[in-house]
């Protein structure tokens, strides 16, 4: 406990500063000051819990010290040194909150240190006490934020809630419900994880009270508004209607200086949408979903977007690219193992679903539905090479089961297109060693010699040059081991890439199959119509009809 000394009498600070050994039972000699003002200086700067003080001094005596300190809302206490005399100052001194006095004449240091220790041992109990209230009052304040975000929540999402339970509940806790007019923000926190275990402040429950906090410093200038949390990562902020405030590039600028001060002060990355203007609980629940599907925008824009739910609609199917076709596409170039031409055609899915802001779970969806294919693809290869047991081995983890979570959870395209990129890479790697174990590897060298001249025109002698066989033996092996000719296999991938010509619109067929090394124009469109069942000409014809 820190002790103050205040007397003008000089004898009286000496002694008691120097008679009692003030560290040996507890207490902290802070000073001996000789009058109020001074005593003031010194509670300013230092943390007091006991004044001992005089009554009568000059330029500011012992009670109006204690009024004073009672006006700074001082949480210490004071003991009254008097003389026989001075009972009306003493009787005042009581009145104001001083705990005890002590005659002068008869002061004994033993007694003072009793009644001190006994003032200070009551001190404790009040603060104590004092701690406890005003733990149980935020307790209990954080209860009522809870139960009035839970009511929120009720009313954003259950549209089959009691609307006469919900009213009386919206009353209960001061919720608006009879003036629900405004615009509703909507902030989610980019890659939500990450964000936690990067951010300056890595407990969820203190992070929702940070952002709450810095929402309010940014948005109460302006608007009346309620905060939300509907999820660990989503927040809604209701701003109330307000006149003079409705133009959009001012809601613009708001949103951004949240974003940044966000940024700022937590390290943390947001997206935030806006709503169109709303009036009534039917237009905020719709207002809510249009936002929440908005919001779903920022996969394709990148973390810390802005966006404004009226213009950030999703597309809901392909425009250009026949997916059945693509499928196919990609898979036969799985099988043949090339990784140029499959990541070409992910390239291309991807350019589209960007252009026309195709929405991103029907994207995984479709590129989920892949990976199954590509699962069966593997396990039909399999069969030929393994046994029943060893097939139910080899089968236990499939590409489905590898990259289902990062695909499902791919917050950004960016993200995305690497966890695809990834499955694909693996299912070539996982056929590769499926076909080694059934192809020789001299028909494995022929492979990769035709998927890296797709372009070129390239003969049966050579290929057999290249594995030091002669021409019939190796035609014999490869039909052998791959269940196709060599010639057969050669046309599929020049057919393959020939696809991926014809869909740039300013190619001509000719050129198409110049460039793939067909230079017989009849030819080619033999080997194209019995592959792909359309001749060249109708294949464009279809394409663009789809566009």
């Amino acid at each position: 406990m820190r002790i103050l000394i205040v007397d003008d009498e000089k004898i009286v600070r000496i002694a008691l500063s120097t008679l009692i050994k003030w560290d040996e039972y507890g207490f902290k000699l802070m000073g001996a000051v000789a009058d109020g003002y001074k005593a003031l200086e010194v509670i300013e700067t230092e943390s007091i819990d006991i004044v001992i003080m005089d009554l009568v001094m000059p330029n500011m005596d012992g009670l109006e010290l204690i009024r004073t300190l009672n006006e700074r809302k001082f949480t210490g206490k004071f003991v009254v040194l008097s003389n026989y005399d001075d009972y009306a100052y003493v009787r005042e001194a009581m009145k104001l909150g001083a705990e005890d006095y002590m005659l002068k004449l008869t002061l004994k240091p033993d007694e003072l240190i009793v009644l001190l220790t006994k003032i200070s041992e009551q001190l404790l109990t009040e603060r104590e006490l004092k701690e406890q209230d005003i733990h149980m009052k935020i307790k209990l304040n954080e209860t009522q934020l809870q139960q009035r975000n839970s009511i929120w929540r009720e009313l954003l999402l259950d549209q089959e809630q009691d609307m006469v339970y919900l009213l009386q509940e919206t009353q209960k806790y001061g919720i608006p419900f009879d003036r629900l007019a405004g615009n509703l923000i909507m902030i989610r926190i980019d890659d939500y994880v990450e964000a936690l275990s990067n951010g300056k402040i890595n407990n969820k429950r203190l992070l929702s009270f940070s952002i709450a906090n810095i929402v309010k410093e940014t948005v109460s200038d302006h608007f009346a508004f309620d905060f939300i949390e509907m999820e660990s990562n989503q927040y809604i902020v209701i701003v109330y209607e307000q006149s003079g405030y409705s133009d959009e590039p001012s809601w613009l600028l708001l949103m951004n200086n949240l974003v940044q001060m966000l940024k700022l002060y937590l390290n943390l990355s947001v997206s935030i949408t806006l709503s169109d203007a709303f009036v009534g609980l039917k237009q905020l629940r719709e207002q809510y979903t249009l936002c929440l599907r908005a919001s779903t925008n920022n996969f394709y824009t990148g973390p810390a977007s802005v966006l404004v739910a009226g213009h950030s609609k999703l597309t809901q199917s392909l425009h250009f690219i026949n997916y059945v076709e693509w499928l196919d596409q990609v898979k036969a170039a799985v099988e043949v193992g090339n990784t140029k031409l499959v990541l070409e055609n992910i390239s291309i899915l991807f350019n589209e679903a960007k252009q026309i802001k195709w929405d991103p779970s029907a994207l995984k969806f479709h590129l989920l539905g892949l990976l199954s294919d590509l699962d069966n693809l593997i396990l039909k290869w399999n069969t030929q090479v393994l046994s029943s047991t060893e097939q139910n081995r080899v089968g236990a983890t499939t590409l489905l089961d590898s990259f289902e979570s990062d695909i499902s959870q791919a917050e950004s395209m960016e993200g995305l297109s690497l966890s695809i990129e990834q499955a694909m890479q693996e299912a070539i790697n996982l056929l590769y060693q499926v076909k080694s174990n059934i192809y020789r590897k001299e028909v494995l060298r022929i492979t990769e010699i035709l998927q890296e001249n797709v372009e070129n025109k390239i003969t049966l002698d050579r290929l057999a040059q290249e594995v030091n066989m002669n021409v019939n033996y190796l035609c014999r092996v490869f039909k052998q081991d791959t269940g196709r000719s060599i010639v057969q296999y050669m046309n599929e991938l020049k057919i393959n890439k020939a696809i991926e010509l014809l869909k740039l619109p300013d190619t001509r067929i000719k050129e198409v199959a110049s460039q793939v090394g067909i230079d017989d124009p009849f030819y080619f469109n033999r080997v194209f119509k019995k592959i792909v069942g359309l001749s060249p000409s109708d294949f464009r014809k279809k394409l663009l009809a789809t566009k």
